[in-house]
C-alpha cells in the first residue's frame, strides 16, 4: 500500500490563502502546479487549471512555499486526521 501525504501550499503574498491537497508522490505534485501555473494562457495546458495555479502565475511561484504537513499509510485515517486541520481550499476553475 503506498503512503499518502498531505500537503500545503502557503501563499506568502495573500498570508491567510493556504492550499490544501494530498498525492503518493509530493514532489512531482508540486512539478506538476508550477508546470500548470506556467503554462496558463498558452496552448500546451496539459492538466485542469485550479485557482492556486492562476494566483501561482500572478503573483510569482517564488512566493509560494510548499510543505508537507502529513504521512499516512491509509486513506481512511488521512480523511479522519486532515479534516479538522484543513483552514482553506481553492475552488476549482474547470
Amino acid at each position: 500500500m503506498n503512503n499518502t501525504y498531505t500537503y500545503t501550499i502557503f501563499n506568502k503574498v495573500l498570508n491567510e490563502v493556504v492550499y490544501v491537497g494530498k498525492s503518493i508522490n509530493p514532489k512531482n505534485r508540486w512539478k506538476v502546479h508550477k508546470s500548470c501555473a506556467r503554462s496558463i494562457g498558452k496552448s500546451n495546458e496539459k492538466f485542469a487549471v485550479k485557482k492556486i495555479h492562476y494566483h501561482m502565475n500572478e503573483f510569482g511561484i517564488e512566493n509560494f512555499v510548499f510543505s508537507i504537513v502529513a504521512n499516512y499509510d491509509c486513506e481512511g485515517q488521512l480523511q479522519e486526521q486532515i479534516k479538522p486541520r484543513c483552514c482553506m481550499k481553492y475552488e476549482r476553475i474547470r
